[in-house]
């Protein structure tokens, strides 16, 4: 986001030009070896799926969802964009998942306003905000 909006100030020649270009950075080395102690074997996550089935119908429902982030490895975004249709699921057996999408969405404790936010094409809302932003900046500067 930072370089999106350092890029568009660029753009509107609001800066001579971009800082970050200045800036020598690596990307960090990704970790080759798993730590075993942060992954709930197969054992512990049937049993955290039998004590959300316990909760009742609603417990039942959310099955599914851990279901799927453990055994297919899915982020909660994902889970929440998938629907029957898109599953191929045998009697036995693994089965597949054709993902459509995903629903990113941030809790009520992170946002302004006190409400839950869906990121539904966030980036693409937030680099028009930055345009208009930027707009009003240019035309109030013009003004005074």
């Amino acid at each position: 986001m930072l370089s999106n909006c350092l890029r568009l100030a660029v753009e509107h020649e609001l800066l001579p030009g971009n800082p970050l270009h200045r800036v020598h950075w690596e990307t960090p080395k990704a970790v080759e070896e798993l730590d075993a102690r942060s992954v709930a074997t197969p054992a512990q996550a049937r049993a955290l799926l039998d004590a959300v089935r316990a909760q009742g119908p609603r417990g039942e429902h959310l099955v599914t969802f851990f279901a799927c982030i453990y055994y297919a490895a899915l982020r909660p975004e994902e889970v929440s964009m998938l629907s029957a249709d898109q599953c191929e699921l045998p009697s036995k057996g693994w089965g597949w998942l054709m993902l459509a999408g995903a629903r990113p969405q941030v809790g009520s404790a992170w946002t302004d306003d006190g409400k839950p936010k869906v990121l539904d094409g966030e980036e693409d809302r937030m680099n028009a905000l930055i345009e208009q932003g930027l707009a009003e900046h240019e035309g109030g500067a013009e003004k005074a």
